[in-house]
């Protein structure tokens, strides 16, 4: 990308990742459509909605995290707590993220009962796996 992108814009490199993380979630969203359809026979979009969803959040993502954590050379900067610090709401909001997003990319298996991979998440003792 980068040799594509005009050299008299700016951000040259930092667009050219953004346009790159992009293209790898949209190619994620069309395979994983193209399963869900190849299994069932019908996709409504909700794995290209999750994967989108997710591109979109991780591209955000990384700009704000750098913007917020921006090293000022003014100030003594604490490089143990900033890790830590940048960790723990990292942790935090992106479990967030993927509990509440969880349901696009369920919901398909869950409507075709093709979940039964997962026999220890119900609660019938005699499942036979067919």
């Amino acid at each position: 990308m980068n040799n594509y992108y005009p050299s008299f814009l700016p951000h040259k490199k930092v667009l050219s990742h953004i346009f790159g993380t992009f293209a790898g979630f949209l190619w994620s969203c069309i395979f994983h459509e193209y399963v869900i359809h190849s299994l069932f026979g019908l996709a409504n979009g909700e794995h290209f909605t999750f994967f989108l969803f997710h591109g979109i959040i991780a591209i955000f993502w990384e700009i704000i995290v750098t913007l917020s954590f921006r090293k000022n050379d003014n100030t003594a900067f604490d490089q143990k707590r900033y890790y830590y610090t940048k960790k723990v709401i990292g942790f935090v909001l992106w479990n967030s993220i993927l509990i509440l997003s969880a349901p696009w990319f369920a919901e398909p298996y869950i409507r075709a009962k093709h979940y039964y991979c997962y026999p220890h998440f119900g609660c019938d003792k005699g499942y036979k796996g067919y």
